[in-house]
């Protein structure tokens, strides 16, 4: 009797473990989409909010930007996002921090310069009180032949 019981346990903890890596994956899913919207709609406080103030923010082009500066560019318009649609995504969890994979299209402009980016990224998560964004890296994709 004792093992069934020992067993049975094991098996409910392991499902409810598994039912709350499933809410956290939605959540954290969520967020980024949100994160996204928030860009193209130049929403500084959500920005605020979910990017973390270490934050390691590098484009495509290899230039790497500070929460500070790159808040501090949408809110000049200095860049702008016009539209961002986002496929594949993917996320694995590591205790307190997330990891997203995707591809995203992109419609910007930088500096005055319109631009059409497909791009492959990266976003980790980390939860200390909230989940935040704390690095973001993305590389333009291959061109189809």
């Amino acid at each position: 009797m004792k093992p069934f019981f020992l067993l049975a346990i094991t098996i409910t903890i392991l499902l409810a473990q598994n039912q709350s890596n499933k809410q956290i994956i939605e959540e954290v899913i969520s967020l980024e989409k949100m994160r996204y919207t928030a860009m193209v709609e130049n929403n500084h406080q959500f920005l605020q909010e979910v990017l973390n103030d270490d934050l390691s923010f590098t484009h495509a082009n290899g230039i790497k930007e500070t929460k500070k500066a790159f808040l501090q560019r949408l809110k000049q318009k200095d860049l702008i996002y016009h539209s961002i649609k986002l496929k594949n995504l993917q996320l694995k969890l590591y205790g307190n921090c997330a990891v997203i994979t995707g591809i995203s299209k992109i419609h910007a402009q930088g500096k005055g310069l319109k631009v059409q980016l497909n791009l492959r990224f990266i976003t980790v998560y980390s939860k200390t009180d909230n989940w935040q964004v704390v690095a973001y890296q993305s590389t333009q994709l291959a061109k189809q032949k």
